[in-house]
């Protein structure tokens, strides 16, 4: 029985199509359920921007620098944060370029205030309770221990409201470092990302992905330069969802 070999390179071929054929269907239909898990990812943050008292937990001294209007960031039906910010920012210098803001702020000035009303995960991907915080500026040190955690070196350093009861209260990052991690497990400060962000913002206030798997909300202040009339607008990305690797 003589084989022909025309017949059974056209069968090779045959199976080999049908093969990629199914190949690339599966690989599409991946692609298409990946792309609509990150749509539904994006899409269960919700922004509600309202007017809410400010929490008696936080010191006169604080909440007289505090804005009414209040940032609300929603999953589904369910409150995760509820952000009040400074009316103004403390600022070192006027920033060049809406990228330098952050680089502006002064650590440990007072950004806002955060009620986190059901238990959450920080930065760190550390427990971050129930409770009303206080968030302070701060700035990753250059000591070697922390090379390549994160892209930027900025920080929302969030401290229980009972242990920061004086607008100027802490004066520097062993003291900032100190209270934030005093009602910690892991004895480390409890952190969220800020990130800088361009000139090209859209409009805001908006929840952003500034990166893979990150959320985060990017408002809009006024900023005033420290011992100066001088103002500024100052625009950032607050990352309320997402982890870096510490």
């Amino acid at each position: 029985m003589s084989l022909d070999p025309f017949a059974c390179r056209r069968s090779i071929g045959s199976i080999f199509m049908k093969t990629t054929t199914q190949t690339v269907f599966k690989l599409a239909t991946m692609l298409i359920l990946f792309c609509c898990m990150v749509s539904s990812s994006a899409a269960e943050f919700k922004l509600k921007v309202s007017e809410n008292k400010i929490p008696d937990q936080v010191a006169t001294s604080i909440a007289s620098t505090l804005e009414g209007k209040t940032y609300e960031i929603m999953k589904g039906d369910d409150l995760i944060y509820r952000f009040w910010f400074r009316k103004e920012i403390p600022l070192s210098s006027k920033p060049d370029t809406p990228e330098d803001a952050l680089a502006a702020f002064i650590q440990p000035e007072l950004i806002g205030i955060v009620e986190v009303p059901e238990e959450s995960r920080d930065y760190r991907d550390d427990e971050l309770f129930k409770n009303i915080f206080t968030i302070r500026y701060g700035i990753r040190p250059d000591d070697g221990n922390h090379l390549g955690t994160s892209d930027y070196r900025h920080f929302a350093v969030l401290i229980p409201a009972k242990m920061d009861k004086e607008l100027d209260g802490i004066d520097g990052y062993k003291s900032l470092v100190k209270k934030s991690s005093s009602d910690t497990i892991s004895d480390h400060p409890v952190i969220l990302s800020l990130r800088p962000v361009d000139g090209e913002s859209g409009k805001l206030p908006s929840l952003t992905e500034p990166a893979r798997h990150h959320h985060a909300l990017r408002v809009e202040l006024l900023g005033k330069v420290k011992e100066s009339e001088m103002t500024a607008s100052v625009k950032f990305d607050l990352v309320f969802d997402g982890y870096a690797e510490f």
